[in-house]
């Protein structure tokens, strides 16, 4: 218990140590049969690379740590740990996953989880945000209300970042409301938030409210504001973060920003996509037609994950046995299923893998 509370608050500090305590603490945890705190240990491993953006790595804890919660019945760790999971994959740019969990979880949260229903609501306005739908404005209405309140900024981190990415997609010049998140970035920054701050920096920037890069910001962040964007392209892709990848390669050269284009449709972000296609004819740039997201998708609509599930189906798993092979808690696995069977429009598991064969969905028709 010590050394996760000591190693969380080193990684608070942005010192790679943290981690290490943390993950140590989980080991020992694990040896020596104290589930609560590898639990413990495993969620907090999983928030401090999702702070730190490291994505897969924060994916992998986050899904163990929500497999441990499920099988050891605390629900009241599932909501928080489905809640991190959701806005880990609106950090990765994973949209149809993250939507799918937060739908799940919807109707789940207990009264008085207020936290955790703004953390969901926040993540769902960024889904909606970057797709281009209606509902997005509404979903940070709240945001927008919660920024310019007393709350401590760290309790608006999440928030903050997708007002300022909501500015700059829609070209919103609200001096009011900039000014506020500016003045939060830098409590951010003051705070130890380097990643938030400079996430929230980078949207500003875009959004041309800030000139340069605030001092001491995430270097993914710096080198896009200082003009090196194709290095933090790379920065992102060791990081497993494809979102922030194509947002650094939308700040490059023209082969670049039609690579950032390529990625964005595959992500299914329509709207951000978009954003980037009048950018580059704004300065002169041919944009190809035919790369549609209907094109780079699933051909009816599975995400990766459904996709994983559905090859397991085809080889006659049961869902404890594929919870047990994903390292996801069954539950989970039965909610894909689900939405496997009705996106290929089938009433049995035999059926969906049918289907799946007729339409040439397996690699390995069974």
């Amino acid at each position: 218990h010590a050394l996760i509370t000591q190693g969380c608050s080193l990684a608070q500090l942005s010192d790679p140590k943290g981690a290490l305590l943390v993950e140590e603490a989980g080991i020992r945890a694990g040896r020596d049969g104290y589930q609560d705190q590898e639990a413990r240990a495993t969620h907090n491993l999983g928030a401090i690379m999702s702070r730190s953006r490291d994505i897969e790595k924060a994916v992998l804890n986050s899904r163990r740590a929500l497999d441990m919660a499920i099988r050891l019945d605390w629900p009241e760790w599932v909501n928080g740990e489905q809640s991190e999971l959701a806005l880990i994959l609106v950090r990765k740019g994973e949209l149809d996953e993250a939507e799918e969990l937060l739908d799940e979880i919807a109707s789940g949260i207990p009264t008085g989880e207020e936290h955790l229903l703004n953390i969901n609501e926040a993540s769902r306005g960024v889904v909606a945000m970057r797709r281009g739908r209606a509902g997005a404005g509404a979903a940070l209405d709240r945001a927008r209300s919660r920024a310019s309140s007393a709350l401590a900024t760290y309790m608006l981190l999440e928030e903050l970042a997708a007002l300022a990415e909501w500015m700059w997609l829609n070209d919103e010049t609200d001096v009011e409301l900039t000014t506020t998140i500016e003045q939060r970035m830098h409590d951010a920054l003051h705070l130890g938030f380097i990643w938030d701050a400079g996430e929230i920096a980078l949207w500003l920037w875009l959004a041309g409210a800030i000139q340069d890069a605030p001092p001491g910001i995430a270097e993914p962040y710096r080198l896009i504001i200082t003009g090196h964007p194709e290095t933090a392209a790379h920065r992102w892709a060791e990081k497993g973060c494809p979102y922030g990848r194509a947002i650094a390669l939308s700040c490059g050269d023209p082969a670049a920003q039609l690579e950032a284009l390529d990625i964005l449709e595959s992500l299914g972000a329509t709207a951000v996509a978009a954003k980037i296609r009048q950018q580059m004819r704004n300065q002169g740039i041919t944009v190809p037609r035919g790369k549609a997201a209907a094109t780079k998708r699933h051909p009816v609509g599975l995400t990766a994950r459904q996709e994983e599930i559905l090859t397991l189906l085809a080889e006659g798993l049961s869902n404890p046995e594929i919870a047990d092979r994903l390292f996801i808690s069954p539950r989970t696995v039965e909610h894909h299923v689900s939405a496997v069977l009705s996106k290929l429009d089938a009433t049995t598991r035999h059926q969906a893998v049918t289907r799946a064969n007729q339409q040439g969905l397996l690699t390995a028709p069974v």
